[in-house]
């Protein structure tokens, strides 16, 4: 499944990794990252 970029702002955190690991259950991310990342980890972890 994948999602775009642009869309993900509202559902996303794109700079803190904390609050993404918080909602995604992702691997906290140690630098900001984009959205356009995040939607490449958060589709990796499907």
């Amino acid at each position: 499944k994948y999602y775009d970029p642009q869309g993900l702002k509202s559902v996303f955190c794109p700079h803190k990794c904390v609050t993404c690991k918080s909602n995604f259950s992702l691997p906290c991310l140690q630098l900001p990252v984009t959205t356009r990342q995040h939607a490449a980890e958060y589709n990796r972890w499907l």
